[in-house]
């Protein structure tokens, strides 16, 4: 049962963080995020600082209840997709841990307000966090269907009399 639970909250992160990259990706394209979309990125933004344990972004009051859990499941991938996207952050001039927490600060204030671009965010960069959310909800999607060899049961080596 547990395991039924697991799966159906990473596929809700997954389609979550899915659904505000679509978002972010719009913003880029000069569309507003309206209603729907402001919810969206709020529980992004919510979301990922319960993720990052370097965050200083504070969602609203009572936005992170319930969380726990889905961060924790998907902590791993977060910082594997950070990592993965190091050669796109130094090609956009995000070359330091210090630009990278400020980069993701920014992305984080702007998930918190539903779309409100803080100054840091250019367009370039908006695309980079769009991005980042797209490559992590495919990344937590990925844990739904591992394809690692089943376990086998362990082999005794021994004689019987």
């Amino acid at each position: 049962m547990s395991d039924l639970l697991q799966s159906a909250q990473l596929f809700e992160v997954s389609s979550r963080l899915q659904t505000a990259s679509t978002y972010l990706q719009k913003m880029v394209d000069g569309e507003g995020p309206g209603p729907a979309g402001e919810d969206a990125l709020k529980w992004a933004g919510a979301f990922l600082t319960q993720v990052d344990w370097a965050s200083k972004i504070k969602p609203a009051e009572g936005a992170r209840e319930g969380l726990a859990v889905q961060a924790t499941s998907a902590r791993p991938s977060f910082y594997r997709v950070i990592t993965k996207l190091f050669p796109v952050f130094e090609h956009n001039g995000i070359t330091t841990s210090e630009d990278v927490s400020a980069f993701l600060g920014d992305v984080y204030t702007t998930l918190v307000g539903g779309g409100t671009v803080t100054e840091g965010l250019v367009p370039e960069r908006l695309r980079i966090a769009a991005t980042l959310l797209e490559l992590l909800s495919q990344s937590v999607l990925s844990q739904l269907s591992d394809d690692s060899v089943p376990e086998q049961p362990p082999l005794v080596a021994g004689s019987v009399s």
